[in-house]
This record gives structure tokens, sequence and C-alpha cells, in this order.
């Protein structure tokens, strides 16, 4: 497990999925870690841009449950998007000899839906939040409307940091703009960002 009794989790650059998709497993394969085997994380995170829709999806692996979920905040069953990430991981399986049990594709249809054109980056990355600690996507697109969910994307990037995953541990999501004003007036960093862009 990670820090904290969180899995842990290997995140895949942004640059792996379009490479994957346009030059192959043997020409991609020098972007995974070279130190570490990606079968001994419990999740891995592959966020997926998809050219021909200019839109941002992402992949969920459980390498425990080996099942890939596709993530996708317009709701669209991508089977080469998930054909892709399937034939990746089994082309790393028969490399490292780990296992060749199948991989379950995963399309869940209870995710949250995004209706505009411009959201998906910020699905994406709670997408990924909530994958990374193995519980189910529960926010809304009118949640993504409030500044308190970018606001909290904001800090947790400026600290390199999840300063709430106590908060999602003890179920007490519903204490977070409470949260983010105390993170808010604690941080300089942050201030001087959000000072910047006022």
């Amino acid at each position: 497990m990670g820090t904290a009794g969180l899995p842990s989790v290997y995140i895949f650059d942004t640059f792996f999925y379009p490479s994957l998709k346009t030059r192959g497993y043997k020409a991609t394969r020098n972007l995974c870690p070279r130190n570490e085997c990606i079968f001994d994380f419990d999740v891995c995170l592959m966020p997926l841009f998809l050219a021909e829709r200019s839109h941002w999806a992402f992949a969920a692996i459980d390498m425990r449950s080996r099942a890939v979920s596709l993530m996708d905040s317009q709701h669209r069953d991508d089977e080469e998007c998930l054909h892709i990430v399937i034939n990746f991981l089994q082309e790393e399986d028969a490399a490292v000899n780990y296992q060749r049990r199948p991989w379950i594709k995963e399309t869940p249809k209870d995710k949250p839906y995004q209706r505009n054109g411009y959201d998906c980056g910020v699905f994406v990355c709670l997408f990924a939040e909530h994958a990374s600690r193995r519980t189910k996507a529960v926010f809304t697109e009118e949640d993504l409307r409030i500044l308190c969910m970018r606001v909290r994307i904001l800090l947790d990037i400026a600290a390199s940091r999840l300063f709430f995953s106590s908060a999602y541990r003890s179920g007490k999501e519903n204490e977070m703009p409470e949260m983010l004003q105390a993170k808010i007036v604690q941080s300089s960093q942050t201030r001087r960002i959000l000072g910047s862009i006022n």
C-alpha cells in the first residue's frame, strides 16, 4: 500500500498514450519507469488525449483486479482506446513475464457527466483523485461551477500533495469549503497565485 494506507499509484505522463497510439508499444516502452515495474503498483493512472475530439479522458488501471476503467466525462464508449491500453498491458505482461490472466474492460455508466466543451481537464483531475483512492467519483458538473473544486486542485498542485485525502477517508466532504478557506489563508504561495489571476 501507499502512504497512510492508500493504494500505491503510478501515473503515466500525458505524452504516453498519444505515443502509444501513433508509434506502438516498442517505440513507447522507453517512457515507462526504468527502475520500477508498473505491476508492483496497486493502481496506474493514464491520462488520454483524444486528438480527434480535442478532449481529455482517463484510464484507471487496477493492477490487482486487472480491470481497466475508461473514465470519459462525455460518456463515450471508446473501444479503440480501451483496446490500445489493454494491448499495452498485455505486451508489458509478456515483456516482464508477470502473469497472463486476462484484463477486464470497464466503462462505468454512473460516472459524472460533462455538458460543456471545456471542463474535461478538471474532470480528469477529479477522476484521477478518486481512482488513486479506489473510491467512486461522486462529484457533479454543478460542483465544478463553484470555485471550490478548482481552488482545491490549485492547492493540491501548488503543494505537491493531496490536502483533502483525510476528509474523504473520514466522510467529511461537506466540510471542504471551510477546509479550503483555512488552507488558502495558510498558504502564502496560493495567495500569490490567486492574486496573480484576479
